[in-house]
């Protein structure tokens, strides 16, 4: 693969660099103010929200990355961030798809957001579309950054274990199913906000150098360990930690799987990309 950033000068990288920040942060300030609209009911008082702890701190890891990739000159650094953020803005988007279309069945719990109804699924949606372009904007970064190899390193050992671990993220969350009622819309609302986004990460760790690849593992850890903890924090509320046990043993066992993937990548041999780029004017 041929690496473009090194044939680009300074002013170019640096303009990359800023555009590609710059559309991280709007989309993840534009989250934050989603998130902060509550839905409301007919009467004073009753209002609510569908996003939860997990959601706003993956606004707050977004963000982060929008900062980082401001202030980052180097490749391995950029790719790195990039990498993250494209994990964290894939989740983002999936959670305006989803709260789209679950916002209207709230209603029939307890009368939220019936009075905005229309309001909050348009800013579910507008979230989703920068959450989207953000997660193309990080992926650029990846791209150009050159963390991204021609082909698998480390032998199939690697590979395997890759594998292994995509199939686990893959499948744990929709083991940690607690409902049975209405099986086939939770399947594939687990598929859509947690299997997808992290199987897709930790699969791309055969292809990427060891910065990136253990960046991406993080990033699904964090994700995870936040989960597992409003999950936790939510069977201790309400005192219902037996009926939320598989949920908790399978967004930890998540967690865990990330962090073997993290040591796999740090691990992982890395001689093809330079640690800094050379100046050109």
């Amino acid at each position: 693969m041929i690496d473009s950033a090194r044939h680009e000068g300074p002013p170019t990288r640096l303009v990359f660099g800023t555009a590609m920040a710059v559309i991280v942060l709007a989309a993840a300030g534009a989250a934050a103010a989603v998130m902060a609209v509550p839905g409301r009911g007919l009467w004073a008082g009753n209002t609510g929200t569908l996003y939860t702890a997990h959601h706003k701190i993956l606004v707050g890891l977004l963000m982060l990355c929008g900062l980082l990739l401001a202030a980052g000159r180097q490749p391995r650094f950029a790719g790195a961030v990039g990498m993250a953020g494209a994990v964290t803005a894939a989740q983002l988007c999936a959670i305006g798809v989803w709260a789209a279309r679950h916002w209207r069945p709230m209603i029939g719990m307890n009368g939220i957001p019936e009075a905005n109804i229309g309001q909050v699924r348009a800013l579910a949606l507008a979230m989703a579309a920068g959450a989207a372009v953000a997660t193309l904007a990080c992926l650029a970064v990846v791209r150009r950054s050159g963390v991204w190899r021609p082909a698998a390193l480390g032998g199939p050992w690697r590979r395997g274990l890759l594998l292994a671990a995509t199939v686990a993220v893959a499948v744990l969350p929709v083991l940690g199913i607690v409902e049975r009622d209405f099986l086939t819309m939770k399947i594939a609302t687990h598929v859509l906000l947690y299997s997808l986004p992290w199987a897709l990460a930790v699969a791309a760790c055969v292809r990427l150098h060891r910065p990136a690849a253990a960046a991406g593992a993080l990033a699904v850890g964090v994700s995870a360990l936040a989960l597992t903890g409003g999950t936790a924090a939510l069977a201790a509320k309400y005192g219902e930690i037996s009926y939320l046990l598989p949920a908790l043993v399978a967004f930890s066992a998540v967690a865990a799987v990330a962090a073997g993937v993290l040591v796999i990548a740090l691990r992982d041999a890395d001689e093809q990309l330079p640690a800094a780029l050379p100046e050109h004017g």
